[in-house]
């Protein structure tokens, strides 16, 4: 399988620490586990046409919750999430894609 622009990045993160990350120029998607930094990076300049500056990958493993008698109630799978600082500061719109 190969990554495309649009496999690349799955979705935004929302959420209050990702709305103040975003008033300093840094931006946080949820991306595919296959995915490089050249690739996010190539993905947020071709859909939302913005020059990327610094990418970080944060990885987060699986976490379960268990229940009375040690029974397996729920289980979140795996996520890798990519932290973008864009040049200059520049904001983009999260919602508007090209």
């Amino acid at each position: 399988m190969d990554l495309t622009t649009y496999t690349t990045l799955l979705a935004p993160v929302v959420s209050e620490k990702s709305s103040k990350m975003a008033e300093e120029g840094k931006y946080s998607f949820y991306i595919s586990p296959r995915a490089t930094k050249i690739n996010v990076k190539n993905a947020v300049k071709r859909i939302y046409g913005a020059e990327v500056e610094k990418v970080n990958i944060v990885k987060s493993p699986s976490k379960s919750r268990w229940g009375k008698g040690r029974k397996l109630v729920t289980k979140r799978d795996a996520r890798v999430k990519a932290i973008v600082t864009i040049k200059d500061k520049k904001t983009i719109d999260i919602n508007n894609i090209k």
